[in-house]
């Protein structure tokens, strides 16, 4: 179940916010609102990814920059967060951050922009298809999902979920498949594809995040093979997991 918490000194738009939410969506815990940072970051520190956090960038009695920046400083998975701003000079200063956001919204905007997001990420976290945990898996790690290595990433896993033979030799087996699947590519290009977005992932993912999530006592034990073969191996114990469950 996702938790909510509102950071809008506009108590009436959060209210309406909430009321409506509260009526509809029985997936969601309204967890709190705040009316400034303060407030927040009292209630930000035990959030997990699947929480959603609405934070107004423009709130006058605060920096909600600097809830942004205790979160990340948690070491810990974000979660989802939308942010709200104007037109006027935050708007650059949003932008060095885009990739953490899921979404940024400027004022103003429909009362329905805010619901839908919120809406869309309630059904993005909610398991249904081996691509869906792959994606909750990813958000795990500071990774920009608009990239090729993104889609490289989500791929290789996906499919050695469905055939752990191919990363026992990733040269002739995955790399290869992946490969055949795209004109004008060859093995070397994904391999050298997907060794970059791990790269990137360890360079700029909470050391301590890394050790954990892979078992290993120095991130550079982390190689494309064992990225990959971790990932999957959870979520195939999840889809147990939830077998299981039904049995019961």
């Amino acid at each position: 179940m996702n938790r909510l918490i509102i950071l809008q000194e506009n108590l009436e738009f959060t209210r309406k916010v909430w009321n409506y939410l509260m009526a509809k969506e029985a997936k969601l815990h309204l967890s709190s609102l705040a009316v400034n940072s303060q407030e927040a970051m009292a209630r930000v520190s035990d959030l997990d990814q699947e929480d959603i956090l609405v934070l107004d960038f423009e709130i006058e009695s605060e920096d909600a920059f600097e809830v942004f920046r205790n979160m990340k400083r948690r070491k810990k998975p974000l979660p989802y967060i939308i942010a709200i701003s104007g037109q006027g000079k935050l708007v650059n200063r949003l932008k060095r951050y885009s990739t953490y956001f899921y979404e940024t919204l400027y004022k103003p905007f429909p009362f329905n922009s805010i619901i839908h997001t919120i809406e869309k990420i309630i059904y993005e976290t909610m398991p249904r298809t081996k691509e869906d945990m792959i994606k909750g898996e990813l958000r795990k790690f500071d990774i920009d999902v608009t990239t090729k290595g993104y889609k490289y990433i989500a791929e290789a896993i996906l499919l050695s979920l469905e055939n752990e033979i191919l990363l026992k030799d990733m040269t002739h087996g995955l790399y290869q498949v992946m490969a055949e699947k795209r004109e004008g590519i060859n093995g070397d290009n994904v391999k050298w594809t997907i060794e970059k977005m791990v790269r990137s992932i360890k360079r700029f993912t909470s050391t301590k995040l890394i050790k954990s999530y892979f078992y290993v006592v120095e991130v550079e034990e982390v190689t494309p093979k064992r990225f990959i073969a971790t990932i999957a191996e959870r979520i195939r114990d999840k889809i147990e997991y939830e077998k299981e469950q039904k049995m019961l």
